[in-house]
């Protein structure tokens, strides 16, 4: 999605001339920083300006989201049905946390393991 924008026009100069790349951030789970400028000026508020400028939209994320689950599940009904099953790991698993501080393996509510 970030190669999209770039190709659109849609990243900020300044963003370019730092020449990073978003996806090293995300395997690595570091921020890269090429340029000395860049490094000596590096702040929390910095790196969040940067962030903004890569992240999807919630609008265009929940594009991508579809689309990424029709090509791996087929029609939207499917993807729906699997959309509400990852809900309710996702509420069970939450209430779990919630109850014992930790998630388990076992839970009295009705849907959970």
């Amino acid at each position: 999605c970030y190669a999209e924008k770039q190709a659109l026009g849609g990243v900020s100069q300044e963003l370019l001339e730092t020449q990073v790349n978003p996806a090293v951030w995300e395997i690595s789970g570091h921020m890269v920083l090429k340029r000395k400028q860049d490094y000596e000026d590096a702040s929390e508020e910095y790196a969040w300006k940067l962030l903004a400028e890569v992240s999807l939209s919630q609008e265009r994320f929940e594009e991508v989201k579809s689309s990424v689950m029709e090509a791996a599940f087929g029609d939207s009904d499917d993807t729906l049905a699997i959309e509400a099953s990852e809900e309710t790991e996702s509420m069970c698993l939450l209430k779990e946390v919630a109850a014992n501080g930790v998630p388990g393996m076992a839970s009295d509510e009705k849907g959970c393991l």
